[in-house]
């Protein structure tokens, strides 16, 4: 049996916690349902009939047969986690969607849904700059590579916790040991980078997934060694894009982004999380913020359920979804450097 375990620091404030949401706790189910969704991402090659069942194969299923080959653990002795003190963040004020021309903190428009209206939060989390071990224990070694590389674009271009599509949850690895047989081995060194794991010639799939249409952009700088300020940059630059697709309150275009809470109840479009993901990564002693955007055919399968409803269906929904997107990329590139993968 194979254990490999990852030392990690927190980059940016991680809001991690189960059903009492106010204990911030560093859980491997969590963790382990986020490796899954990097896992699926990175095999958007595959129908989604064999993407269920490879994936039951290495996480497990609902099967009595169908047990998990790789076991999270977050030993105790080793994880000094402590809960954030913090009422607030650094201030980076300006004008923005929602804010009704009143001066809002970037962070707090990022985190809306733990940080709310009232300037508080309602999540508690742990602060960026901490350090914590994660441990994979692999029953079945035949996986163990592309569980790991899951694991690194888990980390530097997922996170964990919640508003991690906004940047938050951000963690980098500090050290990897692998333990076989009690013998112990440092393979920092030879983890693959996260940016090499985005190239892939798939084509898009019906799931969220890398492909070939998946866009990286960077900001223009690299920002000191506080997160808040590498944050803001790539904030304002999602933020100038999204002015781009209407005010705050019209969502004919802005719905192909991201479907809202409210929105017109004759819509087409259910809700859907957005295709892009904001994060940092340590540079030359600072921060670099980068935006991901992973494309998929989320609209393709929207029609018979909505058929069902009685809801029409535009027949140019397919190319209006592609504008929408294509135009929200124009603009970041207006703000940061579209990187080539």
């Amino acid at each position: 049996m194979k254990t490999i375990t990852f030392t990690c620091e927190t980059i940016t404030p991680m809001f991690l916690s189960g059903a009492d949401q106010r204990v911030p706790e560093l859980r491997p189910p969590s963790i382990k349902g986020a490796l899954r969704f990097w896992w699926r991402a990175m095999n958007g090659h595959l129908s989604l009939e064999e993407l269920k069942q490879k994936e039951s194969e290495i996480f497990g299923g609902t099967e009595p047969a169908q047990r998990s080959k790789v076991v999270i653990t977050c030993p105790k002795d080793k994880n000094f986690l402590k809960p954030s003190t913090k009422d607030k963040f650094p201030e980076h004020r300006g004008n923005y969607p929602l804010s009704r021309n009143t001066p809002v903190n970037i962070l707090n428009y990022l985190a809306y849904g733990v940080y709310d209206y009232r300037d508080r939060f309602t999540h508690a989390f742990f602060d960026e700059r901490q350090r914590f071990d994660i441990c994979l224990r692999f029953t079945n070694e035949t996986k163990v590579d592309e569980v790991i590389k899951a694991f690194v674009v888990m980390c530097y271009v997922g996170g964990l916790g919640a508003k991690s599509r906004n940047g938050f949850g951000k963690i980098k690895i500090i050290k990897a040991v692998e333990n076989k047989e009690n013998n112990e081995i440092d393979i920092t060194q030879s983890l693959p980078k996260w940016k090499n794991l985005l190239k892939t010639n798939n084509s898009k799939s019906n799931y969220t997934s890398l492909s070939d249409s998946v866009k990286l952009f960077s900001a223009k700088e690299v920002s000191s060694r506080s997160y808040d300020n590498a944050l803001k940059i790539i904030g304002d630059a999602y933020i100038h894009a999204r002015k781009n697709m209407g005010d705050g309150h019209t969502y004919n275009t802005r719905r192909y982004i991201a479907a809202p809470i409210v929105q017109d109840s004759n819509s087409f479009l259910e809700r859907h999380s957005k295709s892009y993901f904001l994060f940092l990564d340590e540079e030359n002693g600072g921060y670099r913020g980068y935006i991901l955007f992973v494309p998929y055919k989320y609209v393709s399968g929207i029609g018979n359920e909505n058929l069902k409803k009685g809801k029409s269906i535009p027949t140019d929904v397919l190319e209006k979804f592609d504008a929408a997107t294509q135009k929200f990329n124009e603009k970041l590139q207006e703000k940061l450097n579209l990187e080539r993968l």
